[in-house]
């Protein structure tokens, strides 16, 4: 009430989600039961939904797979009980953005959100999923000295590719919104300029705001073991300017690369048709993150007609 309706010399802000807890499955968090942690959420939904009908509330809670009782007894109490889950609050720290993709709904096991949700009888397959947390693992991006690195802005921009292709607006999935972890350490420095991370938060965000209407791809990922690439593109409204957005992350060396593991190169062809504006000239640029703190101006030059195609050398662990 103090952040939605002016409670106390409050706020009036916009506030639809509204995660209960912080990881009850882990053992700094919370020191009871996975029943009494449900029993605590469900208190929790009649309380708020008495007082605040529109705000959603969602567990933060893991998926039963391992040998931990708490995930078990936590959906068995909500199973049993019919409690309602508005969405989940997932926290997701992998090694590639495909791993994302691998929790959400690709689990070769069966053990992705959406089959866990299809083994539940009262809670639909698209229940809203909000990762309210997410990043390279922890040891990569927080502690391992590697997180201010070129590879972490590689990452996130890889890791929101896959995440907006599983948005609803894009998809048949229900990935909603997702937070990356955590500003302080890993987006903008003291005097705010981008950390590497935060480039590729950047890059990413010039994508969708000046050419926000989604473009077709072809080959627009290449994911193995090792090798997560991917291609994002949009047109602006006006049809002036297309964007590009291409990150190309590598593990075969390391599960944390660095800035070390930049050296190897591939070329990269990029072929584009159908340009908006018919015959007339045109500019391109190409941006490329090298430095942690931002985006270099690497080629450029002009043409002209309706595609555009140019073959560079691109460097793993990057984003363009």
């Amino acid at each position: 009430m103090h952040f939605t309706q002016g409670w106390d010399n409050g706020f009036f802000y916009d506030i639809e989600y509204v995660e209960v807890w912080n990881e009850f499955y882990e053992p700094d968090f919370w020191s009871g039961t996975g029943t009494e942690a449900a029993e605590l959420y469900e208190a929790t939904y009649i309380a708020v939904k008495a007082a605040l009908p529109d705000i959603k509330l969602g567990p933060s809670i893991n998926r039963p797979l391992t040998s931990n009782p708490l995930p078990h007894d936590f959906w068995n109490y909500i199973e049993a009980h019919a409690v309602p889950v508005d969405f989940v609050s997932a926290h997701l720290y992998v090694d590639q953005p495909r791993d994302i993709e691998i929790r959400i709904h690709q689990h070769p096991d069966q053990h992705s959100w959406e089959d866990f949700f299809a083994l539940l009888d009262h809670l639909p397959v698209d229940t809203p999923i909000v990762n309210s947390e997410w990043n390279r693992r922890i040891g990569c991006s927080l502690t391992g000295g590697n997180g201010n690195t070129v590879p972490g802005g590689a990452f996130v921009a890889g890791a929101l590719i896959a995440m907006a292709g599983m948005h609803p607006s894009n998809s048949d999935h229900n990935l909603v919104m997702s937070h990356l972890y955590s500003a302080r350490s890993q987006i903008w420095n003291a005097a705010l300029q981008p950390k590497a991370p935060g480039v590729g938060l950047e890059a990413y965000a010039k994508l969708v705001t000046e050419t926000p209407e989604r473009l077709v791809v072809s080959d627009d990922h290449v994911v193995t073991a090792d090798i997560d690439f991917r291609i994002m593109a949009g047109r602006s409204e006006d049809s002036r300017r297309v964007n590009l957005l291409v990150s190309y992350y590598d593990t075969s060396a390391t599960t944390c690369p660095n800035n070390s593991h930049t050296s190897t190169t591939v070329p990269l062809t990029v072929n584009v048709t159908n340009l908006p504006w018919g015959n007339a000239p045109f500019i391109w640029k190409r941006w490329v993150h090298t430095a942690n703190t931002a985006l270099t101006l690497e080629a450029s030059g002009s043409g002209a007609g309706g595609t555009f195609s140019t073959t560079q050398t691109m460097h793993a662990n990057a984003l363009e």
